[in-house]
Order: structure tokens, then C-alpha cells, then sequence
């Protein structure tokens, strides 16, 4: 079709045109989703209500904005990164799409002056949007919230999901949002995210492939976590997820280390589990899998999308002193951090 889509039926994309033009939206192109988002959107259909892959941040400014300036402010930034108009196309459909859609991105406001804990009600607030069903097809997945504080200052809160924004992305759309707001004028981007995509699902992988392949060529050491109970004779792959809530006091703690050395948070809890699965399997080796930011050349340094390998594999050695590990050697030689 003109929009890009090959595989759907003529039903399929009739009906999914149609169910967006009911809301008043229309599709204006459809590409492949990465591998990285399949994964994201599999996590998505097997528990809806999980939050790992919802985005809500706090920003704590000394201005309160009107409602139109930040209208204004916003619709100019997903004019410049189109993939914040991004939908993930999956219900009624045999092959699960995202598309671009001509759609406005909404902006609550919200009047917190009145309360006594201003704090306590704004991190309130980021549980209620992160508990809200994220419906990846039909609602907009980049919103924003203005809370009035007081007559000149608000908390601004940035909803997002990760199938479309990443860690890298975020810092560019808060510099580039401030600037809009601020009547700057930003050079347009040459690249959009399906530029990006489309790169790299052309890429020739198999150089990364073969190196990959010869590291660790040697089979892996074949070893079972200690279990509270007696596997089952016949794998079956039914797992479960185990969350902890990080208390604010916890967080602070966290967040002041990885200030002092330089890390981020992925860093010191990847570095912690790490350390931990070293202890249980009594071993100064520990491997971990993850998926890592791959960005092409410097002309996508102004766009905003989420990019993620295929696959990647990291490794920390444990630098031991009477057979502790050493945490902060840990971070030292650990090749993420690197």
C-alpha cells in the first residue's frame, strides 16, 4: 500500500484504518517493528498490567506554564520526532505493526497547591498513570501533566512507554522541549525512527555474529541456581514475576552513589544482581545477557527513538579479597559499564 504494509489483508487494513478514524486519527505510515519491541509488546499481551516498560518521570520546575504554551510546546516536538505519534498495531491484525499517526498528544493539568503534601500527592499521581492500562494501540503513548504547585512553579510529569522512547531518547526530548517552549528555533532532523529501522534490518550482522560466536564458543559451565523446590521431571517454562517496590529513602541512597561514580542506575542494580547470582553460584565469572543502545552514524544523534541490538552479551569478573566480591571493582571491570 502508499502507507507501506504488504502483508495485511485488504480486511484487516480496512478495518484498522477505520477503527482510527473513528477517534478522528489517520495512519500516515507503517513499518516492521524491531525485535526489541516484539519482545516488549509479547511482555505486554502476556500481563497488561505490568509496569516495567512504562516511563513516568518528574521534573520539578520554577515557572507554571499555561495550558496552550504546552499544547503548543508539544505538538511541535512530535511535528520534528514522529515517533511519538507512534502506535503498536497488534489487535485484529496476523502481523503485529507500528505506524505513525496524525493525532494530537495530549497535556493534563492538574492543581496541587492546596495540599499540604505536595510531594507525597505528585508521587501519588505517577503510581495512578503507571497503574492506567497503557493501550499501545489506541492511546497516545507520549503524554504530559502540568501540576500546579503554587502560582509560579508545577511539577511536569512525562508518560511514556519504552517501545518507543529509551534513556537516550528521553534527554533529547527534555532539552528540545524546553528549547520549543523557550521559542527557540530547532534545525529538523534528516532521520526518523523508521529510517532508523529500516537501517537496521538492512544491517549485515555478521561480523558482530561471528565474534560473539568465537567468545564464547567453549560451552557455558552447565549450573542451577540453589532452588527452594525439587524441579519437575519435564521443563515446561512457567515462570513468575517477583517485584520489590524501592523505598524513596533506598532510591535517594541509590541515586547518590551512582552521582558519585558516574553510573547509571541500569549500571548499580545490574552490577548487584550480578554480584549476587556470583554468591550463589560460588563462582568469580558470572555472565549476563543483555539487550544494549546501538545507535548508527552521528546523523541520528537529534533523533528520538528507541534503539536496542539484537542481542549482546556482557560479562563482569569478580575481583575477590577473602572471597568477597568487591562491588566498586565490580563496577570497574564490568564491560557494561565500560
Amino acid at each position: 500500500t502508499d502507507l507501506g504494509e504488504t502483508e495485511w489483508t485488504p480486511e484487516e487494513f480496512d478495518t484498522v484504518y477505520s477503527e482510527f478514524a473513528e477517534r478522528g486519527e489517520t495512519i500516515t505510515r507503517i513499518y516492521p517493528m524491531l525485535p526489541m519491541q516484539e519482545g516488549m509488546l509479547y511482555a505486554h499481551e502476556s500481563n497488561p498490567d505490568a509496569w516495567q516498560y512504562r516511563l513516568v518521570n518528574i521534573y520539578e520546575l520554577d515557572v507554571l506554564p499555561k495550558e496552550e504554551q504546552l499544547s503548543a510546546a508539544l505538538k511541535r516536538l512530535g511535528e520534528k520526532h514522529e515517533v511519538l505519534r507512534s502506535a503498536i498495531i497488534y489487535d485484529g491484525v496476523k502481523q503485529a505493526r507500528q505506524a505513525i499517526i496524525e493525532r494530537k498528544l495530549p497535556v493534563f493539568m492538574e492543581d496541587f497547591s492546596d495540599r499540604e503534601d505536595k510531594e507525597g500527592a505528585v508521587y501519588a499521581l505517577r503510581e495512578k498513570i503507571l497503574s492506567e492500562n497503557y493501550d499501545l494501540q489506541k492511546k497516545p503513548l507520549f503524554q504530559l501533566y502540568c501540576v500546579k504547585k503554587s502560582d509560579n512553579s508545577c511539577y511536569l510529569l512525562t508518560a511514556t512507554h519504552h517501545i518507543i522512547v529509551d534513556g537516550y531518547s528521553a534527554e533529547i526530548l527534555l532539552e528540545e522541549f524546553e528549547a520549543i517552549y523557550n521559542g527557540e528555533e530547532l534545525p529538523e532532523v534528516t532521520l526518523q525512527y523508521r529510517d532508523y529501522a529500516a537501517w537496521l534490518e538492512q544491517k549485515d550482522i555478521a561480523k558482530q555474529e561471528a565474534f560473539w560466536t568465537r567468545m564464547y564458543e567453549e560451552e557455558l559451565p552447565d549450573e542451577d541456581l540453589p532452588l527452594d523446590r525439587k524441579r519437575t521431571e519435564q521443563q515446561d517454562h512457567k515462570g513468575d514475576l517477583v517485584s520489590r517496590k524501592v523505598q524513596k529513602f533506598e532510591l535517594k541512597k541509590v541515586e547518590e552513589f551512582c552521582n558519585k561514580h558516574e553510573i547509571t542506575p541500569y549500571v548499580f542494580f545490574t552490577s548487584a544482581v550480578t554480584a549476587l547470582l556470583g554468591r550463589m553460584y560460588d563462582s568469580e565469572d558470572v555472565t549476563v545477557g543483555t539487550p544494549v543502545e546501538t545507535l548508527p552514524p552521528e546523523e541520528t544523534a537529534s533523533f528520538t527513538a528507541f534503539a536496542a541490538s539484537r542481542f549482546t552479551a556482557c560479562s563482569a569478573d569478580f575481583i575477590s579479597e577473602s572471597n568477597n566480591p568487591i562491588f566498586l571493582v565490580l563496577l570497574d571491570k564490568s564491560e557494561i559499564h565500560k
